[in-house]
């Protein structure tokens, strides 16, 4: 119930405008941190319900939130610069190949949730497995260098 009510005050605090904040992070049970940016046209949405919080299309059990706060950084691991690299990569059926071996690939949803993916290294060229994500544009990070795509279904 604790929870409940400080989120509910965090909800009031945004709504209000009382504070200067450029994300809502949550942090889940399973270490994972969500970061919600604020400002910039994309306020975050959040309703409670029947012991859950929905931020936006995301629903989380308040069971799950081990920890919340307001933050006046964006996302650590969030994409900061985007780079037409269409040259280094090529999409291939359900697999991505990216002209670098690098394990350190990241896919953030259009939310900028990082997605789950598959990745591989083939010779020196990275395959990233996107099989398993919904149609939709998503940002991926290999290394320094970071490029968009759009996934049709």
């Amino acid at each position: 119930m604790k929870k409940f009510r400080v989120i509910i005050l965090m909800a009031l605090t945004l709504i209000t405008g009382s504070i200067s904040a450029k994300s809502v992070v949550f942090t889940l049970s399973d270490g994972t941190q969500v970061y919600y940016l604020i400002g910039g046209g994309s306020n975050p949405i959040m309703t409670f319900e029947n012991g859950s919080v929905t931020v936006n299309s995301d629903t989380y059990q308040i069971s799950d939130i081990v920890n919340f706060y307001i933050s006046n950084t964006d996302d650590p691991s969030g994409v900061s610069e985007l780079k037409d690299s269409r040259s280094s990569f090529k999409m291939q059926g359900e697999t991505l190949y990216v002209g670098s071996a690098s394990k350190e690939v990241k896919v953030y949803g259009i939310n900028g949730v990082e997605q789950e993916v598959e990745v591989s290294i083939i010779g020196d060229v990275t395959a990233v497995g996107i099989a398993n994500l919904p149609a939709g544009n998503y940002v991926v990070k290999v290394g320094k260098t970071s490029f968009k795509f759009n996934k049709k279904k």
